[in-house]
């Protein structure tokens, strides 16, 4: 395995787990962030392909694909993480407190 491949498969891992674990403990609690997830979690994949396709190819290629895979995490949260068949979110949907960010960024 290449360095390439090893970072993809980490990173991407380390993305459905998260996002894994997010769904399963906010399933019964809140079902807008449940939904909201649910849109992230099918985004994962289609940017995992790039990101795993790319570490296979020379860098030439490797840069542009790894480009639009981040493009394609960046986006599909910017455009409400809109998901074929799950619409998209609502920003009320996003229950984000910033101090709690802060102290879980601190850990």
């Amino acid at each position: 395995m290449t360095g390439a491949l090893v970072l993809t498969v980490s990173y991407v891992t380390l993305q459905l787990e998260r996002t894994g674990f997010v769904l399963l403990a906010v399933a019964r609690h809140d079902r807008a962030l449940h939904h909201t997830y649910l849109r992230i979690f099918v985004w994962i994949p289609v940017a995992g392909n790039l990101w795993s396709i790319g570490a296979l190819r020379p860098l030439e290629w490797r840069l542009p694909l790894w480009g639009i895979a981040l493009a394609t995490e960046y986006l599909s949260a910017s455009l409400s993480v809109g998901a074929p068949g799950l619409g998209k979110s609502n920003a009320d949907d996003w229950d984000i407190a910033g101090a709690h960010i802060a102290e879980r960024s601190a850990l």
